[in-house]
């Protein structure tokens, strides 16, 4: 018959926090010994975790994270850890605190820039947590806004060659195989033309925005977005004026449950229909639509084609689009095609009739 091993309390073994449990752990950041979470986030032991949880956060942001961005991430890991500790003090038991303290151990060695090997060691809990944490508003407040490169406009009276350059550097290349309009249709474009432009391009700017710049590492889920926003590409509803227009993609994003838009894009798509629709300059007043329908053939080609370098198969990947992206809204590749059609038709229009 098997007994049970007791094991004595030597100096060696015992927590030298408590001074009175066998320590079962050691701290990462100062190598002392301790017994449980209680323990290492004692008072004693404070300035020590609150450091390790410090460094892990500051060597993994960005290079190009600001100080105002570092401040509200350690302030809200900070608060998540103070919580954290009066839950697992309160409601957790022993296989709970053994599987948070463990996690320094379950992540040695991994690549903490590889999501799915980090995905794959953390417990049911732990996701979870994670997932909640992603639909509150304090994920917002880590990651540095995206800068839309159509908000850059030209004030001088001449535009510089030079400038007009790094101008189209940073925005998306035009297309040079657009149609003439004459050769597309033989009928006058109606009134309510420009202002289905206006649907589709609000659509692309809150998607963008949505996405913070990101859009083109989820693809499928973007022409999604787009499709479903935009009345014009998804059931060819006419607008009778911008207001119109731009105020039907808000009611969708607010319809629509997988999508969660951020009130202040919300308020920036106005302002950004309206400054692309006024160019970087008063002599290139077109250049900005021309860019965002031609990004738009290529971002709908991109899903047609199934681009590899978006094809996401981990665990991590393939969980969090479903959330906001489920898989029975995504387009068919028929719908894309037709949505091609028409950006390529606005890209004539735009080109050849379209007056600003």
């Amino acid at each position: 018959m098997a007994t049970a091993k007791i094991l004595e309390l030597t100096e060696e073994n015992t927590c030298k926090l408590c001074d009175n449990a066998l320590g079962k752990y050691t701290c990462p950041k100062c190598n002392i010994l301790y017994c449980s979470l209680i323990c290492y986030q004692s008072e004693i032991h404070l300035q020590c975790s609150e450091q390790f949880y410090k460094d892990c956060v500051m060597n993994n942001l960005p290079p190009d994270a600001d100080t105002e961005s570092k401040t509200k991430m350690l302030e809200v890991l900070k608060r998540m850890h103070e919580e954290t500790a009066i839950e697992d003090e309160l409601d957790s038991d022993d296989e709970d605190i053994d599987q948070y303290l463990d996690l320094g151990e379950r992540l040695a060695g991994i690549d903490l820039d590889d999501t799915e090997k980090v995905w794959e060691q953390l417990t049911d809990n732990e996701k979870k947590d994670f997932e909640a944490f992603l639909r509150s508003e304090d994920v917002t407040k880590l990651i540095k806004r995206w800068e839309p490169w159509w908000s850059y406009r030209c004030t001088n009276k001449v535009l510089d060659v030079d400038e007009f350059g790094k101008i189209r550097e940073n925005s998306p290349k035009i297309r040079g195989d657009i149609m003439s309009f004459d050769d597309i249709s033989k009928k006058r474009p109606a009134d309510v033309t420009q202002y289905n432009l206006i649907n589709i391009l609000a659509s692309y700017v809150f998607t963008l925005r949505y996405f913070n710049g990101e859009y083109l590492d989820f693809v499928p889920e973007a022409v999604a977005s787009i499709s479903k926003i935009s009345l014009n590409l998804n059931r060819n509803l006419n607008f009778n004026s911008f207001e119109e227009a731009v105020e039907s993609v808000e009611l969708q994003c607010s319809i629509l449950s997988w999508i969660y838009p951020d009130l202040e894009n919300m308020k920036l798509m106005k302002e950004d229909v309206y400054q692309i629709m006024q160019g970087p300059h008063s002599t290139e007043k077109k250049f900005y639509i021309l860019c965002c329908l031609s990004d738009l053939c290529d971002l709908f080609g991109k899903a047609v084609q199934g681009d590899k370098d978006t094809k996401r198969t981990g665990q991590f990947s393939e969980a969090f689009p479903q959330l906001r992206f489920p898989k029975s809204e995504l387009e068919p590749k028929s719908a894309i095609k037709r949505s091609i059609r028409k950006f390529e038709y606005f890209l004539s229009y735009v080109k050849d009739v379209l007056y600003l």
